[in-house]
């Protein structure tokens, strides 16, 4: 990292961010993901109804039209959890009560 950067990880909106209507992580391309504010994006997409899965699904295609960058985010909705990445790979784990 460059000195006196800050990466997205802890800018809300961008590495992380969450609402009622549940919340989203990101890793990747930060300086990308900061521009667009890929975490409030997809929490966006829970707010306007969509589950977790297309919220996640719909904010990674987004991501890649705007930017031409690799992302991957986390999306926890109430009853649900999805994931989406752009990239050759990027390993999840998610674990249900």
């Amino acid at each position: 990292a460059l000195a006196g950067r800050v990466g997205d990880v802890p800018q809300v909106g961008s590495g992380f961010f969450c609402t009622e209507a549940g919340g989203a992580s990101a890793t990747g391309a930060g300086e990308d993901i900061a521009r667009v504010t890929l975490s409030r994006r997809a929490v966006g997409y829970l707010d306007d109804g969509l589950g977790a899965q297309a919220a996640a699904e719909r904010a990674i295609d987004e991501f890649e039209d705007i930017t031409g960058s690799g992302a991957g985010v986390i999306v926890l909705g109430e009853d649900e959890a999805g994931s989406a990445f752009n990239t050759d790979g990027m390993q999840t784990s998610i674990a249900y009560k």
